[in-house]
């Protein structure tokens, strides 16, 4: 009992395996992700709420903190502190 298939027949089981094994793949990780979905949807929702809690926190803070120090106060205050210490230095050096 001996089978002999052309080239082409074989080709065509071929793909079709391929075609059946990608599709159950996808079935397959469609099922285990809707299912782990589920699994997880309260903690999801948890999270989710605490998300948009510190988001709001954070642009509370953001807008405080950009109306406490303006950008330009850095340098400003840099370039004083800088005249401050060498100002003590020579300050210092005089009353010796």
């Amino acid at each position: 009992m001996e089978r002999s298939y052309s080239g082409k027949e074989v080709e065509a089981i071929l793909a079709l395996v391929a075609d059946e094994t990608d599709r159950a793949i996808s079935e397959s990780w469609d099922e285990g992700f809707k299912a782990g979905a589920l699994t997880f949807a309260p903690e999801t929702a948890y999270f989710s709420d605490i998300n948009e809690n510190l988001a709001a926190e954070n642009e509370r803070l953001s807008r405080q903190c950009s109306r406490s120090v303006p950008l330009w106060h850095v340098p400003l205050f840099c370039c004083a502190g800088i005249m401050l210490g060498y100002g003590i230095k020579v300050a210092g050096e005089k009353l010796r």
